[in-house]
């Protein structure tokens, strides 16, 4: 008999942590494009052609911790609650056609057994209730692409909201590269003190929560 099991579809937070991952290479490179030409002695470059923007200062860093920053991000736990919502609604919907199909199944069969229907009959509704269930697993199979589709736009949603955030918190804190840390990932160790997670969290919800509103 079929199940549907909602952990199949899951939101897998795993899945938005590699891409994040990506979001390091991302804020290096937009910190390169205005960092690219070596400072003299003593001197300081601008982030960005805007006047308002921190100058760099050379070997500043910082990272945040992705695993973290997700779990507490006002902005990720929406919409993931509404797409697993959606994956719950979907699921329970297919599981209440599969029961019926099933039923129908189980009974046209007892009455095929009781000789209760001609094999004429008996052979039609078989052939129906087959094509049913080959519809049904395309349905199934359409609405785990369409769910794994809408979890792909939800990730870059929560990317780019995080990476625009970044590119105007370091016009003013002037970080050269603010790295991804999360467990396993490229970076082992690091000096607590560079961690900005907690203060980029802040203002990530801060912004969000005000756009709700």
């Amino acid at each position: 008999m079929w199940q549907f099991n909602p952990d199949e579809h899951s939101m897998k937070k795993t899945n938005l942590v590699l891409q994040i991952i990506i979001l390091a290479g991302l804020i290096v490179l937009y910190v390169l494009h205005f960092t690219s030409r070596q400072p003299a002695e003593g001197e300081k470059k601008m982030v960005s052609g805007d006047s308002s923007a921190a100058y760099v200062q050379p070997g500043k860093m910082a990272y945040i911790n992705i695993d973290t920053l997700l779990t507490h991000y006002e902005y990720f736990l929406d919409l993931r609650d509404e797409l697993m919502s959606k994956q719950e609604q979907k699921g329970a919907e297919l599981e209440t056609r599969f029961r019926q199909w099933e039923k129908e199944a189980s009974d046209l069969e007892e009455q095929r057994q009781k000789l209760l229907i001609t094999r004429q009959t008996y052979e039609q509704n078989s052939q129906r209730l087959l094509a049913e269930r080959d519809n049904l697993l395309q349905m199934q199979q359409t609405a785990t692409q369409e769910l794994a589709e809408e979890e792909q736009v939800m990730n870059r949603k929560v990317l780019y909201k995080i990476l625009d955030y970044l590119k105007e918190y370091n016009k003013q804190e002037g970080y050269q590269f603010i790295f991804s840390s999360t467990l396993g990932g490229n970076i082992l160790v690091a000096d607590n003190s560079l961690n900005i997670t907690w203060e980029v969290l802040e203002g990530l919800n801060e912004e969000y929560l005000a756009s709700r509103k």
